[in-house]
């Protein structure tokens, strides 16, 4: 019988405890943590005038993925929010798509256009939806749903009083 080589298993041993390390899943809140700063970093680069603060209530976000008669709903529903300081939107529909005019007008402040569809790419929220923040961290992600979309709707506004 042949002894394996000691140096071959210190390696093995050694790659092994490498990916049970890196295979840690993060706790929920590292990940909540990780995607705020991505969400606050992406916002900043992209012009976003107020800055991400305690005062930000929620990050209300417009795609044009999944049901297009629940984003025109919810294009329409986020209109009445272009002024309001205490809400980000982040607009990652295409204007072919859906009419999201109101979103360009000059005064607004608190719209960020995402030409190229990045957003998506830092939260767990892939379609239109709602981020709600809890002292500047991520408390509840709201995916718009056709099933619930009045109850969505309702939800979110309430959140906002």
């Amino acid at each position: 019988m042949t002894r394996p080589n000691m140096n071959f298993l210190k390696w093995c041993l050694l790659l092994l405890l490498m990916v049970e390390a890196g295979c840690k899943p993060q706790s929920v809140n590292e990940n909540s943590v990780m995607e705020m700063e991505q969400i606050a970093s992406f916002l900043k680069k992209n012009d976003y005038q107020p800055s991400i603060d305690e005062g930000t209530k929620m990050i209300l976000v417009l795609t044009d993925i999944s049901c297009p008669t629940c984003n025109k709903s919810y294009a329409l529903f986020l209109e009445k929010y272009v002024t309001d300081s205490t809400v980000a939107i982040v607009v990652s529909a295409s204007p072919t798509a859906l009419d999201i005019s109101a979103f360009y007008n000059k005064e607004v402040t608190n719209v960020v256009i995402d030409h190229r569809n990045q957003f998506r790419n830092l939260t767990s929220l892939k379609g239109s939806g709602a981020i709600l923040l809890n002292k500047n961290e991520i408390d509840t992600i709201v995916e718009l749903s056709a099933k619930r979309l009045e109850a969505d709707f309702q939800f979110i506004e309430e959140q906002l009083k």
